[in-house]
């Protein structure tokens, strides 16, 4: 993996809770599948990402004003302010992820750093009648494409709106 810092704050250890089929699929296939995150049952998620990934976007431009006296100021004095280059760059942000989304849609595949979680039992292996799949995290990171990315799930709203801001 390229990027060192990647799986930073990932547990050593990753269960995935799957049904009796998924185990079967799993087993069969020696691969544990991606879904498109538009197909999953919690793709508001995503959704709210999005909205927060806005917001702090809209905060970091310059209002109409500013640019006009720093275009103002750079014609003066013959130079041309990278902030304004920012700005350009954050107005095309929108319709840039839009072309994005469509390009490489986001694929993802849920684990859990708790082994025995009764809530992960009830929704992810039809009332605990699944498996609980444990894999090291070093094992896992070989079998996963180049461009894969293990991430923790952040749930609390604070902290997704300070992370959108980064």
């Amino acid at each position: 993996m390229t990027n060192p810092n990647k799986n930073q704050g990932i547990p050593d250890m990753l269960y995935h809770y799957t049904t009796q089929e998924g185990f079967m699929g799993i087993v069969e296939s020696g691969s544990i599948r991606a879904t498109n995150i538009f197909y999953l049952n919690d793709s508001q998620e995503y959704y709210q990402a999005e909205i927060f990934f806005e917001e702090a976007r809209k905060e970091k431009l310059i209002s109409p004003a500013e640019v006009f006296r720093i275009k103002m100021d750079d014609h003066i004095k013959g130079n041309r302010s990278s902030k304004l280059d920012i700005n350009t760059i954050l107005n095309s942000l929108p319709d840039s992820m839009k072309q994005i989304k469509k390009l490489f849609p986001i694929h993802v595949c849920c684990f859990s750093g708790n082994k025995n979680d009764l809530s992960q039992w009830i929704n992810y292996s039809k009332d605990a009648t699944g498996y609980c799949l444990g894999f090291k995290k070093s094992n896992l990171s070989d079998l996963l494409p180049t461009d894969a990315i293990l991430l923790n799930c952040e749930y609390e709203e604070k902290k997704q709106k300070e992370e959108a801001k980064q």
